[in-house]
């Protein structure tokens, strides 16, 4: 006899109440309804995913947007490969932690050159920033020396420093890189027979060496340039083409000090300018 769960009677039937005619279930979905029961009863709730950390703090992950994503009235989805060069997606970023060297060859790597060197401008353009700069210094050197005659060194040796400077810091010429021998030889040429014969003599010295220093030869060209522009312009152009050309060999360190003065203040500038140089150079 089997007791139906349904009205409670006891029915001689095995398959089927005779009371309520409510047929009884069979032993093996019985027990497999109390497993899914079991089971269900087990699970604990799911839940729904965290949104990402929207944070500065973290490291993040860049996603290109799905190709079937669903598409509003009138648009295109987004192409899969529009990321393009090396910022693929899924790139992860060094956190915030970590050495800031690390993140720099990160975003060079990810999306610039992979060569760390930055590249120049065409020279043409980096010597007309520089004179960009440099030409109203010089003008107002020359109105200076030509109103007040007397005092024309003034305005020529404030000029020289800047100019080496900024020389150097557009890139019209090279960075200083301890080039002691060189600024060494031309100093002390310029300072025995003056800088015309002095830098003539560093010349042949270079051609000998089959090396020459094309940075500190526009230096003193330069030098040359505004003597003649603040000179004549107080009134001495000649007077300064003969002081210039004239041989002349300096014995007394007096007079060493006064014929590289004006050099030693370019150079200077110039070596100043290496503060300003990128690191990766």
């Amino acid at each position: 006899m089997t007791y139906c769960k349904w009205c409670g009677m006891e029915s001689k039937d095995d398959m089927r109440c005779e009371w309520c005619g409510r047929p009884f279930p069979t032993q093996v979905g019985e027990q497999a309804t109390t497993a899914v029961s079991q089971q269900t009863t087990a699970m604990p709730p799911q839940q729904s995913p965290a949104p990402p950390y929207q944070g500065g703090n973290q490291d993040r992950t860049i996603i290109a947007p799905l190709a079937n994503a669903p598409k509003p009235d009138g648009e295109e989805p987004p192409h899969p490969n529009y990321m393009s060069g090396k910022a693929q997606a899924t790139t992860a970023m060094p956190s915030a932690t970590a050495d800031p060297r690390a993140r720099v060859a990160h975003v060079t790597a990810a999306y610039g050159d992979s060569d760390s060197t930055p590249s120049l401008l065409p020279f043409w353009w980096r010597l007309e920033r520089y004179l960009g700069v440099l030409l109203p210094l010089l003008g107002i050197a020359i109105f200076v020396a030509h109103q007040f005659p007397d005092v024309w060194l003034v305005p020529f040796l404030l000029l020289l420093f800047p100019s080496g400077m900024l020389m150097a810091s557009f890139r019209a010429v090279g960075y200083y890189d301890d080039e002691f021998l060189d600024t060494g030889v031309l100093l002390a040429a310029s300072a025995v027979v003056g800088p015309v014969y002095g830098t003539a003599l560093y010349v042949l010295i270079a051609l000998v060496k089959q090396e020459v220093n094309r940075s500190m030869l526009a230096l003193v060209a330069s030098y040359m340039v505004f003597l003649l522009a603040v000179g004549g312009a107080a009134g001495g152009a000649e007077e300064i083409i003969n002081y210039m050309l004239m041989p002349r060999f300096a014995l007394d360190p007096i007079s060493w000090l006064i014929q590289i003065f004006p050099l030693t203040l370019l150079f200077g500038g110039w070596m100043c300018a290496s503060f300003t140089r990128p690191l990766n150079e």
